[in-house]
């Protein structure tokens, strides 16, 4: 009896230091938010390419062209899975090219050949469409249920990132209600991610202001600004860029770098002691830094990755961290 009674008590000692010392001596054990190489993050992406196909368009057209190679070859070396497809802004009965995935195959994939060879090429969609611009209109009818359950099957994935770019060197005439409505049919089309992030991201290259030197119409000098697009790029936390440059390579891959931060982000379990962040990546610890590295973002309780530090899809990262407040 003396011996369980001394085995009891030793028991109890054991639990009440071990449970002191977590408590008081050493803090709370670090937090680990493993991301397993199986699902390291979503790596899908819907890309929907809205050109303006009006008149004075033509040049534009050419030099993102020219931007397609690098944008192809930087998402394939992060091994996205990827489907991308063409529209146009002609919306009018006369001029009807809009609405609809353009060329054949309609649904760019990794698999197809000559990738950045084809998109390039259609990308070029001549300058002899309307001249009402209803680019959104266009965008909404290719993403409705009529049309993707037809031409448009296969395209459209509820677990994918939809990233749009619009190219136009003037603003939105759809017509079919204000940007807020155009906002709302967005966010109801794709439903946010599990951790709260918005799925869909919409960017614009174009006229950000009046004082263009690129005018909407070169005749005249008439400059008019893509207000509507703006404000879906605000609500979306998308990119905007001018369209006046004569190289849209910087425009372009300020546009890719933010559709890898929405796919790569990673936001904490709880929010973090700062200074006990670790980030590893398979298995070699990560420096912080916004240029090349890792930074904690507080607004949004995410990780986010920069330059040769950002993931590719098969890479396992692991987040060591012990929680606010755990001293």
């Amino acid at each position: 009896m003396e011996f369980l009674k001394s085995l009891i008590y030793s028991i109890f000692a054991v639990i009440f230091l071990s449970a002191c010392g977590q408590a008081y001596d050493f803090g709370i054990p670090p937090s680990t938010d493993v991301f397993p190489s199986s699902v390291q993050y979503n790596n899908k992406v819907d890309m929907v390419f809205m050109v303006d196909d009006s008149p004075t368009m033509g040049y534009h057209h050419a030099k993102l062209a020219e931007t397609m190679p690098a944008l192809v070859q930087s998402l394939l070396s992060l091994k996205m899975d990827f489907h991308i497809v063409v529209v146009s802004s002609s919306m009018s009965p006369s001029k009807l090219r809009g609405g609809k995935f353009l060329g054949s195959p309609k649904i760019l994939t990794n698999a197809t050949p000559n990738l950045a060879g084809v998109l390039s090429q259609r990308l070029k969609l001549g300058a002899d469409g309307s001249t009402r611009e209803s680019g959104i209109e266009s965008i909404m009818t290719a993403l409705s249920d009529k049309y993707l359950s037809t031409e448009g099957k296969d395209f459209f994935r509820e677990d994918a990132l939809l990233s749009i770019v619009a190219l136009s060197n003037e603003d939105d005439h759809s017509g079919l209600g204000t940007a807020a409505d155009y906002i709302q049919f967005f966010e109801q089309r794709k439903k946010p991610f599990d951790n709260g992030q918005k799925s869909w991201v919409f960017n614009f290259i174009g006229t950000l202001d009046t004082s263009s030197r690129c005018p909407t119409n070169p005749d005249t000098s008439y400059t008019e600004r893509g207000s509507t697009f703006i404000s879906l790029v605000e609500a979306s936390k998308g990119q905007m860029e001018s369209i006046c440059s004569n190289d849209l390579t910087p425009a372009i891959k300020n546009i890719k770098a933010r559709i890898i931060q929405v796919l790569t982000d990673f936001k904490l379990s709880r929010k973090p002691d700062i200074s006990s962040i670790q980030v590893f990546s398979n298995g070699v610890i990560v420096p912080r830094s916004n240029v090349n590295g890792w930074d904690y973002l507080p607004a949004e309780n995410i990780i986010r990755f920069y330059g040769t530090w950002v993931p590719a899809a098969d890479v396992a990262i692991k987040i060591n961290f012990n929680p606010a407040g755990a001293d």
